[in-house]
């Protein structure tokens, strides 16, 4: 891999250095040290080994320097809603991994719970939307009703995943707290479940956080 240094970005805005991007991240973005944005920030600032290892697990190569686009937009396909915001996504020559962070965070609602009771006409069409792009970036024929039962957060994510050309797409979940492992995998089988030939990766990333002593001072200073 090329160690030049990646290119760095905020919610699709080029930052010119690591300081820069996160000063660049607002209050909102860090109104609790148990947000995941916090570990997030934490591993990727070592960003080229971190990256380099990434490629290496994923069995993939690049010969250019990627771009690092936290909080990632990727506007909806169809219908009228907010975009889907990624954590983290890694765009390097014809690979397109989106990363999802997790450490504190519940279980997100099901793809049949977002749409209501009875669905509503206009998540229909954005979720159809975000389906058309997964099923036209992997020749999958993902329905409505076959992801009523999938975290619709997942849906988006991956949708994101495939709105970019790319030839190697991932969709991770890198998970700061290893007691929360096994319920994103489930997620994830799931959805490898309805695509089992689809050309995308998927998988954990597996980062358990080690809070330092100055991190747990703030958490207990947090609480009071």
């Amino acid at each position: 891999m090329n160690e030049t240094q990646p290119v760095l970005a905020l919610r699709d805005v080029q930052k010119p250095d690591w300081p820069t991007l996160v000063d660049a991240y607002g209050d909102a973005d860090l109104n609790s040290p148990r947000r995941s944005t916090v570990p997030l920030l934490a591993y990727w600032h070592d960003r080229i080994p971190r990256f380099g290892r990434l490629l290496h697990q994923l069995g993939l190569e690049t010969s250019t320097p990627p771009k690092l686009s936290f909080e990632h937009p990727v506007g909806v396909a169809a219908g009228h809603g907010k975009s889907s915001i990624t954590d983290l996504m890694i765009i390097a020559a014809s690979t397109v991994i989106a990363i999802e962070a997790k450490y504190t965070e519940p279980m997100y609602e099901t793809v049949r719970a977002w749409l209501g009771q009875p669905p509503q006409q206009n998540r229909c069409t954005v979720l159809g939307g975000w389906l058309s792009l997964i099923n036209k970036a992997t020749a999958t024929s993902l329905t409505m009703n076959s992801v009523l039962d999938l975290p619709y957060q997942l849906v988006h994510r991956t949708a994101s995943a495939c709105f970019s050309q790319a030839t190697h797409r991932a969709v991770l979940y890198q998970v700061f707290d290893a007691a929360h492992r096994d319920r994103y995998l489930d997620e994830l089988r799931k959805l490898r479940a309805l695509a089992p030939e689809a050309p995308l990766a998927l998988g954990v990333l597996l980062s358990p956080a080690v809070p330092s002593d100055s991190y747990l001072a703030l958490c207990a200073s947090w609480d009071t």
